[in-house]
């Protein structure tokens, strides 16, 4: 079964085009259907790991952006992010960015595929992430199902094992027990 990637909103690419075309020579358009797929478009869900600390749920974490891949005329991949802010009706460059995050969720992205579960189901891809415990993970979440899990992207908080597929639950504990640690350790400067 494919991964099914879901086209941004045109505010979001609109942007992406604007802003990402005066950074790369690649001339940014959608294909002739309107898909912006081999742009892999993909949600970013931002963790509030306060939250997480006091027992609130990895279900509740809103979107934050939309990000797009995109390659230079050298053949870099970069990111590029589109933040949102759903209360303005706002779309705003983030940044683009290249290293080896954007190197290694493509790795994943192009093997995913073959996934024990991809082979059977679809899944939507989605980017989960928390600055403050060094996360970023690949979320993927079911089509027409309730079935979701995450990869985390290396490198990542050593806690996590980068490139290991783990269960809504498994990672959902995980998170929070490194988020209560997280505050705990700070709380106290």
């Amino acid at each position: 079964m494919p991964i099914k990637i879901n086209n941004a909103p045109a505010e979001s690419f609109d942007i992406l085009k604007s802003k990402a075309q005066s950074h790369h020579h690649e001339l940014i358009t959608h294909d002739t259907n309107g898909n912006q797929n081999h742009y892999i478009p993909h949600k970013v869900y931002d963790l509030n790991i306060f939250n997480l600390a006091e027992g609130g749920e990895l279900s509740n974490t809103q979107q934050s952006a939309w990000r797009y891949i995109i390659q230079d005329e050298n053949g870099h991949n970069h990111v590029v992010e589109i933040g949102i802010n759903e209360v303005l009706d706002e779309h705003n460059l983030h940044f683009i960015n290249t290293g080896n995050h954007v190197n290694n969720f493509l790795k994943i992205y192009e093997n995913i595929s073959e996934h024990e579960y991809v082979k059977y189901k679809d899944y939507e891809i989605n980017l989960v992430r928390s600055n403050q415990i060094y996360l970023l993970a690949i979320w993927l979440r079911g089509v027409n199902h309730d079935h979701e899990f995450f990869i985390p992207i290396p490198p990542v908080n050593n806690r996590f094992e980068a490139n290991k597929t783990y269960s809504y639950g498994k990672f959902s504990n995980l998170l929070k027990k490194i988020s209560r640690e997280y505050v705990k350790n700070n709380m106290r400067r």
